[in-house]
């Protein structure tokens, strides 16, 4: 049972640094792109810069696109992979938005959207929390274990 169980991590781990070369190549191609981008610059050509680089990520590595209106004007956000932090998750905070209006590129960044939802220190102490729990759980196993053989 361990040996499927740590083959299954082996196999996760590759899969993760194959991951990790496309998005590392990604992240660095768009930060020589985004110097070419200007507030004011329509949508067609924002994404004509940017999506070669993103199109290349899975969708374990993006974050889709979104699209509202508001008092008649209508507004997508794009999200860039920007960023990577090697804890296996993708957050907010390596990504980039990209927020147009009728066709209009009129911010980059999280400003406008009043900041990442999660990041990545979020993860960091879900996943502590998730040990904690399981450690908690695993004494518990333990203690039963230990008082039913006393029995």
């Amino acid at each position: 049972m361990k040996t499927h169980v740590r083959i299954h991590c082996l196999i996760i781990g590759m899969l993760l640094l194959q991951g990790c070369g496309t998005v590392d190549k990604a992240v660095k191609e768009y930060y020589v792109l985004q110097d070419q981008i200007r507030i004011g610059d329509s949508k067609e050509n924002v994404l004509s810069l940017l999506e070669p680089s993103q199109s290349r990520l899975s969708a374990a590595h993006t974050k889709p696109p979104q699209r509202f209106t508001r008092d008649g004007r209508l507004y997508d956000i794009y999200y860039v992979r920007s960023g990577q932090i090697p804890d296996g998750a993708t957050t907010d905070d390596e990504l980039t938005p990209y927020i147009f209006e009728d066709g209009i590129l009129i911010e980059i960044g999280w400003d406008f959207l009043g900041g990442p939802e999660r990041t990545a220190a979020e993860v960091a102490r879900e996943q502590a929390e998730i040990e904690k729990a399981r450690a908690s759980a695993t004494k518990i196993e333990v203690n039963q274990e230990i008082n039913q053989e006393t029995k």
